[in-house]
């Protein structure tokens, strides 16, 4: 019999405690699964996953137009921010090999972005304040080994939030909205559904039936260029060629 001023069952990690006979009250130790080590790198092993070509020095010989749009001095914060925009992309483990970074024509006086290319095909867009975050964060630190922070996710997760259906209803609405007899557009059944992981966008190319202006039924097709946040080109199929009806 326990003894009235308490007693304690053994097990594994839990026991009973009874006060006074009357109250029990049960302890158990927690038990956690041991966490594995965080792998820790220098930023010479980053570096190391970025090709010896991957990052070169842009001139604004060799880069008149771009030089011209955004003015020396962010032009040659571009230059200097390169190497960081390849770190960031080389920290991800979704990146094999760093294999070119460029600046992006999307570029700004205000606003830089680069893209980098990794030799498994995955693309990352990368704009200045990200650079310079990535170039504060090792600054003193550079032969200290820290785990990765991944700040920027490839374009291939944006096709994730890009469901299909999503996707073909969304260029369905758009070729019943340019068709002259809205009411008329009949798709066909089967599309062809082309994923761009590099560029995070889908290609749809569907065949359709619609009346034209004369009220007679012909077959064509169409071909619809989005992401995951909008629609970026839209083209039907006349007899000489392609004719691009929206375009972003």
């Amino acid at each position: 019999m326990a003894d009235e001023k308490g007693a304690k069952s053994k097990s594994s990690g839990c026991g009973w405690i009874a006060l006074a006979g009357v109250l029990l009250i049960a302890t158990c130790k927690s038990i956690m699964p041991e966490r594995e080590p965080e792998e820790l790198f220098t930023l010479a092993q980053i570096e190391a996953k970025i090709l010896p070509d991957a990052v070169a020095p842009i001139s604004k010989d060799q880069y008149t137009k771009l030089y011209q749009k955004l003015g020396p001095a962010p032009f040659e914060k571009a230059n200097e921010l390169s190497r960081w925009a390849a770190i960031i992309a080389a920290s991800s483990t979704r990146c094999d090999k760093v294999e070119i970074v460029e600046v992006s024509d999307k570029s700004e006086p205000d606003h830089i972005e680069w893209f980098a290319d990794c030799k498994n095909g995955e693309r990352y867009e990368i704009v200045d304040f990200q650079a310079e975050e990535e170039m504060r964060s090792w600054e003193g630190t550079e032969d200290y080994s820290k785990p990765l922070l991944e700040r920027v996710k490839p374009n291939s997760d944006k096709l994730e939030s890009l469901p299909e259906w999503k996707a073909v209803s969304i260029c369905d609405e758009t070729a019943q909205a340019v068709l002259k007899s809205k009411n008329s557009y009949d798709p066909s059944g089967q599309y062809d559904f082309s994923k761009h992981p590099t560029s995070g966008r889908v290609t749809i190319v569907r065949g359709f039936d619609a009346e034209n202006s004369f009220g007679g039924t012909v077959s064509s097709e169409y071909r619809c260029l989005l992401n995951a946040t909008s629609l970026i080109e839209f083209s039907v199929k006349e007899p000489n060629g392609w004719e691009i009806l929206y375009s972003k």
